[in-house]
């Protein structure tokens, strides 16, 4: 990927705690939350989409739909 897209993620994601179990692409927003329950003062991570890619390469497959 060579264009440098941001990304939301929970901090479960950013902390690699839990895997990607749900991607979100609302009116151009990439989500990328594991699904969870997280506290309500939870504040959103961003990250560039190169970088989740890099660390998941299965991503590649949802991306192509998009």
């Amino acid at each position: 990927m060579t264009t440098e897209v941001a990304a939301y993620v929970c901090s479960h994601v950013f902390e690699h705690e839990r895997p990607i179990l749900l991607v979100i692409h609302d009116e151009g927003d990439w989500q990328f939350l594991c699904g969870g329950v997280h506290e309500d003062a939870e504040t959103p991570r961003v990250i560039g989409l190169n970088h989740l890619v890099e660390t998941d390469p299965t991503l590649r497959e949802v991306l192509a739909f998009h």
